[in-house]
């Protein structure tokens, strides 16, 4: 496992050596769909894995090699696998893990795109799913059958920023001999690594806060060396190929982490408190806050604070959320997360759409609630906007 600091792995992981008595100091773009070989004794060294080397992007290449490395080292994990997207990601995790016919226990505090995912493929693909509470792990063991193979969490719920117990959950999975998969998109290495929780594989949209720039569309699996390589194997299958400057572009991103993380979670911290205490306010979900349900929870699980994301609930008569994402000038609205610029989105009608309007109730995802996700601007700027908003609405 990597020694260095997180902030020097986060800077200095997948520069590779090329054997030039001098090379770039910033990494190059291999902007190619295969690779030449000098010879079939070359090509059996390289797929035979007896020598480093590539030989078509589908596979494997240097540019999402060099972000598997970085992030497998942010996570502690034994090896990575970047392709291109975080559903993609998750989706070669659960079929690595466990064959067709399997059930897989997921938290009903779900991502709307994973619930989709679970219902309209990989049911068709012979898995099953139900939905249980895992804020309770003995719920949970009580939930568990015979056909039972994979837990799957969040670090941080999407939007309702729900914190999981992963030590007791993980303890769960183990006494089943079950994979527990867990999404730490939200979280980011720089808060939890999950796989030191005891979690077999962690999944991640780098699209959010690994890229942080709002330009990439990525996703990475990281955990144990021979559930990725199971993976990889599907992926080379499946072909969901993270294009070359795509997965460049991620690992620059990826260089400020540290940074964006510290600044973002210290600014939601005070917007969060910002909106709590706002008399047009009816509801505001941050773990970092002392009052929150979960905060003594979230200080064991999460480290170096807690996140940039936020979610809230204007007060007012039906309409409120969409008058107040109207009435905002510097916040945008964007429906994804992690960026630099401070954005909001809606759940009702982005993430969670194609949930009914009584699941999205049952799991505290009402009409007015809005995602913000704290960016790196001023928060004191933050707090104008969203003053300014709430009196027009």
């Amino acid at each position: 496992m990597d020694k260095r600091s997180f902030e020097t792995i986060a800077v200095q992981a997948g520069q590779d050596a090329t054997g030039s008595l001098t090379r770039p100091h910033a990494p190059p773009i291999e902007q190619t769909a295969a690779y030449v070989f000098e010879s079939l004794g070359d090509v059996d060294e390289v797929l035979g894995g007896r020598q480093p080397g590539f030989m078509y992007t589908r596979y494997a290449g240097a540019n999402q090699a060099a972000l598997e490395e970085a992030v497998a080292g942010l996570e502690g994990a034994e090896a990575g696998l970047a392709v291109a997207s975080g559903t993609a990601a998750l989706l070669l995790a659960i079929v690595s893990a466990a064959p067709a016919g399997s059930e897989v226990l997921a938290t009903r505090d779900l991502y709307g795109g994973t619930l989709s995912l679970l219902r309209r493929q990989l049911d068709r693909l012979g898995y099953k799913h139900r939905l249980v509470d895992m804020t309770d792990p003995a719920g949970v063991e009580r939930e568990i059958r015979a056909d039972t193979r994979i837990l799957l969490a969040e670090t941080i719920s999407n939007p309702t920023m729900r914190v999981f117990d992963l030590d007791r959950l993980a303890g769960v999975s183990r006494r089943h001999g079950l994979v527990f998969i867990c999404d730490n998109t939200f979280a980011s290495p720089y808060h939890c690594r999950p796989l030191e929780h005891g979690v077999d594989a962690v999944v991640h949209s780098a699209t959010k806060y690994l890229n942080g720039h709002g330009d990439v569309t990525a996703g990475v699996l990281l955990g144990r060396a021979d559930l990725v390589a199971e993976a990889r194997k599907a992926a080379i299958d499946f072909g969901p190929t993270l294009d070359p400057f795509a997965a460049w572009l991620a690992r620059r991103g990826l260089r400020t982490l540290p940074l964006r993380m510290a600044r973002q979670s210290a600014s939601a911290l005070r917007v969060a408190g910002f909106l709590a205490a706002h008399g047009r306010i009816a509801l505001v979900n941050y773990p970092g806050l002392p009052g929150d349900p979960q905060h003594a929870l979230a200080t064991r699980v999460l480290v170096r604070g807690f996140s940039g994301m936020i979610s809230f609930e204007p007060r007012g008569p039906a309409g409120a959320a969409e008058r107040v994402i109207a009435g905002l000038r510097l916040i945008r609205f964007v429906p994804s997360l992690g960026d630099v610029w401070t954005t909001v989105s809606h759940p009702a009608k982005t993430s969670h759409r194609s949930m009914t309007a009584d699941e999205r109730a049952a799991l505290d995802i009402g009409d007015e609630l809005i995602r913000l996700s704290v960016g790196l601007e001023d928060p004191a700027d933050l707090e104008g906007d969203l003053e300014r908003a709430l009196e027009r609405a």
